[in-house]
């Protein structure tokens, strides 16, 4: 059993620790990648990825017609600016600037950290809609263009982080970081209601560290031996799978509650 200590919140230890918790059920892990292979067509099994910067272009008319609806939303709603940078690490000596969706108070976009439910408060109405429906990272569009990540790979990690475990951090980042990844389709969600448990930021930076950073370089790991088009596809189809229309209704929601109230009970 995992504790992470006396200052941790009860509910985040027992989440990590119950028995239906996908973080600590690895041995699912090489059933999916089979699962991936078999659902998939046979003459999409070489190993090579899928060619990034043409889907890119491919999708850029697409993106720009989604964009040109939410900006004036997001323009109106919380301001200037409406684009953030955030400085991430593609190799373990190089970074790059990853571009979202502004979905906070410009002070706390300053800050280079994961978001915890400490932080919960300053997300904003428009925010918080985007952030569930992950149109806050249809900028990064550009960085898959430029070259900076490819459509599929481990999530590009914060500085700090590939500072504070290089050794790890130098295996992960062998693969060139991605939008999405296998680590993404099958941890994002409890990860998000770990750190949302989380009331300050050290807890939210111990529980980060400990209960998701290792798992989630594992996956990465798992990825890398198995990587194929194929394999692509399968996380393709399931990130987008879990982009469910129906949330786009609750951007009235987000727009019409109080700031404060819809603090109390937001999910990232």
């Amino acid at each position: 059993m995992m504790n992470l200590g006396s200052d941790t919140p009860a509910s985040v230890n027992n989440s990590i620790n119950s028995t239906h918790n996908p973080i600590f059920s690895m041995e699912r892990m090489p059933s999916l990648v089979d699962n991936a292979k078999r659902r998939t067509p046979l003459l999409m099994s070489a190993r090579r990825g899928l060619p990034d910067r043409l889907i890119a272009v491919l999708l850029l008319p697409f993106v720009a017609a989604v964009l040109f609806v939410i900006l004036p939303i997001a323009l109106l709603i919380q301001g200037r600016p409406l684009f953030y940078g955030s400085e991430r690490m593609r190799e373990p000596t190089q970074s790059f600037i990853l571009w979202k969706l502004r979905t906070m108070d410009v002070d706390l976009e300053k800050d280079p950290s994961v978001l915890g439910g400490h932080m919960a408060k300053k997300v904003t109405a428009f925010g918080e809609f985007a952030r569930r429906t992950r149109l806050d990272e249809l900028p990064q569009i550009y960085n898959l263009i430029k070259g900076d990540i490819r459509l599929i790979g481990p999530r590009p990690p914060l500085k700090k982080y590939v500072l504070k475990y290089p050794e790890l951090y130098r295996d992960v980042l062998r693969s060139k970081p991605g939008i999405t990844g296998l680590s993404t389709i099958t941890i994002h969600r409890r990860e998000a209601r770990l750190l949302a448990d989380c009331r300050t930021e050290s807890e939210t930076d111990t529980v980060y560290c400990r209960a998701c950073i290792p798992i989630k370089a594992r996956l990465d790991r798992i990825y890398q031996e198995n990587q194929s088009l194929r394999l692509d596809i399968f996380i393709l189809i399931r990130t987008f799978s879990r982009l469910r229309l129906r949330k786009i209704n609750r951007v009235r929601h987000a727009i019409r509650t109080p700031h404060r109230a819809r603090a109390s009970t937001i999910r990232l």
